[in-house]
């Protein structure tokens, strides 16, 4: 019993922990990068954040008018599992608002359950540690699964430098961004600042570029 509190505090902490959680959705868009069977094994752990990410493309894209593919389809052993935008010429033709807010879905929908569950999770806690532990469960369930999968953030890339290939390089500087804030405060600060300028950084890609006329005389 007390090994089983244990491992329920430890669950309990990584969910109540933002840099963790952001540790633990980082490994795993690294393991659906390098070992893929690793991940589908703690997608089936994991399941509730890929329906949610799933029904978030669903929703957003329904709402857009934007196709999406293997939409709130969980098969942990086919590779075309995952759920995102389709990659053809019709996709560039779209305002380029609608194609972010579906491709960034998962993040929107998940950070609106992360933040709900851990209110609860905090006066929960105190009343029944069981139902405290399944919350945490869902909390690092969504923050991994739930947010943008490998395939959005390729396809985040690869729309941006067709789009707007200078929006590439700023959003690399994002790193920088972090270590700064890292050095001058703590790393809570540090990630929040960096998601602030990342989403800075997108809507400033939104506003249209004025054309300028050049005359040689």
């Amino acid at each position: 019993m007390d090994v089983a509190l244990m491992i329920g505090g430890i669950i309990i902490g990584i969910a109540m922990s933002t840099p963790m959680l952001i540790l633990a959705w980082l490994l795993i868009l690294i393991l659906q990068y390098s070992w893929s069977g690793m991940s589908k094994f703690l997608s089936i752990i994991l399941f509730p954040g890929i329906i949610l990410h799933s029904a978030s493309h669903f929703l957003f894209g329904k709402l857009f008018r934007i196709r999406v593919f293997e939409v709130l389809r969980i098969n942990m052993i086919s590779e075309k599992s995952n759920s995102g935008l389709i990659l053809s010429s019709d996709i560039y033709r779209k305002e380029p608002h609608k194609v972010y807010l579906t491709l960034l879905s998962p993040l929107i929908i998940s950070l609106v359950f992360i933040i709900t569950l851990r209110k609860l999770l905090i006066y929960i806690i105190p009343i029944n540690i069981k139902i405290a532990i399944i919350l945490a469960w869902l909390i690092i369930s969504i923050a991994t699964y739930g947010m943008p999968s490998q395939h959005d953030i390729q396809f985040l890339f690869m729309y941006h430098i067709i789009k707007h290939p200078e929006t590439i390089i700023a959003l690399l500087w994002s790193i920088i961004v972090w270590v700064l804030g890292y050095l001058a405060y703590n790393a809570s600060t540090a990630t929040t600042g960096t998601l602030i300028y990342i989403v800075l950084v997108l809507l400033a890609s939104f506003i249209p570029r004025q054309e300028s006329l050049l005359v040689i005389e």
